[in-house]
């Protein structure tokens, strides 16, 4: 009775449990041993999340690097150590080959946009261990061992944490970073009328960031979200830290100095626009200003910059910079002006 009991326990654990390890074991005598067993599983992955604070434009940021650790693995993870790296082993590691390249005529395709998918695969348990009081976060980066390794980066945790295998998001703190950060303003009016305030971070390199969500909390108060991307060419790294709404831009097309004429054959139009720039702030402030005028790759539509407005004009994209210095209250005004030339019979779309 006490065995078909024990057997019926048995089926309902079985039933219950998501997850079995089956071991094979070869041994030249019968013995009682204790085993460490190393397994691959699909079922846990990381990603990265940061939380970026400033008290103010004078500060340096204090970052808390982040992570998000879930596992359905179907074992409960108890009091683990962990080392989470940025390494993927499910990657395809073949080294791409090139093929010869040969045109041929199609029809035109729409292409769509193909999100990534940030979530590290590599999540290792080194051990269940006895429970330690979580540390404080001021001192959490003395528990986080970061090892650059050629291929990639890991993070060691000496703190055990439970992550139950449910799915669910764990946060995992990882390390506490201050970052000096020179801040300036950008702003591109003729896509967004507000003023971004960014973060620039030199040799960002040296801290090991990941590409990753952060939460912006700027003098005190919760701002929102931004995208950390360290995977670029540039030396310094721009954090977006949220719009200011204490500097006003405008942006009008002036309808006297516009219009359209048509002349043998052509027609010709004349756009131009006055950008307006307002601080509202107490204190003075940097900005960089972007705007653009269009360019053509069909030798039948000419393209004139009539206004440059004073900006750094880039000719091969269109692009105009300005480096603006705005005192407290002070307003600048910025004209821009072009005309485009093309067959009367043919129309443009993207005016």
């Amino acid at each position: 009775k006490l065995n078909s009991k024990l057997e019926l326990n048995t089926q309902k654990q079985e039933k219950t449990s998501q997850g079995k390890l089956v071991l094979q074991v070869m041994t030249d005598v019968a013995s009682s041993v204790n085993l460490d067993i190393n397994y691959l599983t699909n079922n846990a992955s990381w990603s990265p999340f940061y939380d970026l604070r400033a008290d103010n434009i004078n500060s340096p940021i204090n970052l808390m690097y982040k992570a998000k650790v879930l596992q359905n693995t179907g074992i409960d993870w108890k009091k683990v150590k962990l080392t989470l790296s940025s390494g993927n082993p499910n990657q395809n590691n073949t080294a791409p080959i090139l093929q010869a390249w040969f045109l041929r005529y199609g029809y035109p395709r729409t292409y769509g946009y193909v999100n990534d998918d940030a979530k590290m695969n590599e999540v290792v348990v080194t051990g269940y261990g006895v429970k330690k009081d979580a540390a404080p976060q001021s001192s959490i980066s003395n528990y986080t061992t970061i090892n650059e390794n050629q291929l990639n980066v890991s993070f060691d945790i000496d703190i055990p944490y439970d992550i139950l295998s449910n799915g669910k998001a764990h946060s995992v703190a990882l390390k506490d970073l201050k970052l000096p950060a020179t801040y300036k303003y950008y702003a591109v009016p003729k896509v967004e009328k507000e003023a971004f305030l960014l973060a620039e971070i030199s040799e960002y390199s040296k801290f090991n960031l990941l590409p990753g969500e952060a939460n912006i909390i700027f003098e005190g108060m919760y701002v929102g979200k931004t995208m950390i991307n360290p995977n670029q060419t540039s030396d310094t790294l721009n954090l977006s830290m949220g719009r200011d709404k204490k500097i006003a831009i405008k942006r009008e097309k002036i309808a006297d100095k516009s219009g359209t004429k048509f002349l043998s054959g052509y027609k010709e139009q004349t756009f131009t626009y006055d950008i307006t720039v307002k601080n509202n702030k107490k204190e003075a402030i940097e900005m960089l200003l972007k705007d653009q005028y269009p360019i053509s790759t069909d030798k039948e539509i000419t393209i004139e910059l009539l206004d440059n407005g004073k900006a750094k004009v880039n000719a091969e994209t269109g692009i105009l910079t300005w480096d603006v210095k705005l005192g407290a209250g002070e307003t600048k005004k910025f004209r821009i002006s072009y005309k485009i030339k093309y067959p009367k019979d043919k129309f443009i779309d993207n005016l």
